[in-house]
């Protein structure tokens, strides 16, 4: 199993950092912690009080369906192959600390995005807005073939959360004290290791928005038989509720 609450920073040997903007993207490591900035915006990752601070901003001048973003993804393969063959749960808590993404803009803008790839298919939760709404949202790409939901929220923080039993893939939110099933779907061949896991945030270029999101209490659990024990936990212990 695998808890990472980062009370000890972003290991690096597990994560690496990343931002991308219109003419400048950094990765960590190698390099330094993600502070970048362009004519187009600027992304930050940092990692206050045992939790990750991630923010992106767009200032409007970019084109559409290009994106900012901050994020972490996963680097360690032997993880993924160790956790990821079985049937498997992903959570993550989340906070955006500047309130709700305002209605009055139009654009596509998402404060976290949970999202693993399965070789060729990709599958993600993020709460996110667009074209003036607030709201969760689930996608999937299986064997070329998409499929999502969403729905309206007011929600300033919660959890995500990702799983997979046999060949159903399942993304949930944690919202109004519960979990709520958002979207599933069927695969075709069940057990396929995960390539990529990725916790980010998105702010599309052509209009000027500002993304804060704090995250904690990652984790990843699966019934493979082999096993990979990590644990950097704080005093907020995860998968409790």
């Amino acid at each position: 199993d695998f808890v990472d609450d980062f009370v000890n920073g972003i290991d690096a040997g597990i994560w690496t950092q990343q931002g991308g903007l219109e003419t400048v993207s950094a990765y960590s490591p190698p390099s330094a912690a993600i502070n970048i900035s362009d004519t187009s915006g600027t992304a930050l990752i940092s990692v206050p009080n045992g939790t990750v601070d991630m923010v992106v901003t767009s200032t409007g001048i970019g084109a559409n369906a290009t994106y900012n973003y901050s994020r972490l993804a996963n680097v360690n393969n032997n993880m993924l192959t160790a956790l990821g063959s079985g049937d498997f749960d992903v959570r993550v808590d989340y906070t955006m600390p500047d309130g709700e993404i305002p209605a009055s803009l139009t654009q596509n803008f998402i404060p976290l995005r949970l999202g693993i790839n399965l070789g060729a298919d990709s599958f993600f939760v993020e709460r996110s807005f667009d074209n003036g709404v607030n709201r969760y949202y689930g996608y999937s790409k299986i064997n070329t073939v998409t499929g999502s939901n969403s729905i309206a929220t007011t929600d300033t923080s919660g959890k995500l959360r990702l799983t997979r039993v046999g060949n159903t893939l399942s993304c949930y939110v944690w919202t109004s004290g519960a979990w709520l099933s958002l979207y599933s779907v069927q695969v075709g061949t069940p057990g396929v290791v995960p390539s990529w896991v990725a916790l980010g945030q998105y702010a599309e270029r052509n209009e000027a928005a500002s993304l804060h999101t704090i995250i904690d209490n990652f984790t990843y659990t699966s019934d493979a038989g082999n096993t990979y024990n990590y644990t950097d936990r704080d005093l907020t212990p995860p998968g409790t509720t």
